[in-house]
């Protein structure tokens, strides 16, 4: 699967809506399918084992992006939903 690209984001700690006590600890990955073989930016972000090298300013741009967009989910979410919801966000 050459064309399958791995981003570790790493862990991301965050509260659940209205409890400021209280901490969500998440550990993110995410898997792409390149969709354009050629692109030079993709392959300047790509190593050989097919991980993204996180220290390209893009990649962090990205991971900022994705942890945000998390930030945002969980903030949005009670304690209660986020329980029930758990292991749907395992594979999400």
């Amino acid at each position: 699967m050459d064309d399958v690209v791995y981003m570790d984001i790493g862990k991301i700690i965050t509260n659940p809506k209205g409890v400021s006590s209280t901490f969500v600890v998440l550990t993110v990955a995410v898997e792409f399918k390149k969709l354009n073989e050629d692109s030079k930016e993709l392959k300047d972000l790509v190593d050989d084992k097919h991980k993204v090298k996180e220290e390209e300013p893009v990649a962090k741009k990205i991971m900022a992006n994705i942890k945000s967009a998390i930030n945002d989910f969980v903030g949005g979410m009670t304690v209660e939903e986020l329980q029930s919801k758990r292991l749907s966000l395992k594979t999400c």
